[in-house]
């Protein structure tokens, strides 16, 4: 997550208050989920997600090997339904 967070160039309290934390807890929430201090609960997952532009099973992934993997299926489908649209 950080490392995402990082490559868009979001600093932790913009994340966080993007996914509806209040701004004055924000980068330690976001900063604690990072180091796997706090388990964010699912509906944050999807909106850390959705704001780091990654699919939701990337951001509970436990490994960095099992993210690797859902963001290869994700650009795999993402092709594979390009191609057969057409696009």
């Amino acid at each position: 997550m950080r490392e995402r967070r990082e490559a868009l160039g979001l600093a932790q309290e913009k994340v966080g208050v993007a996914i509806g934390l209040d701004e004055s807890s924000a980068r330690a929430r976001i900063s604690r989920y990072e180091l796997g201090v706090h388990e964010p609960p699912f509906a944050t997952v999807k909106l850390l997600a959705d704001v780091l532009e990654v699919p939701h099973p990337i951001c509970i992934a436990r490994n960095k090997t099992l993210q690797t993997y859902c963001w290869r299926c994700t650009k795999f489908r993402a092709r594979h339904v390009n191609t057969r649209s057409g696009h």
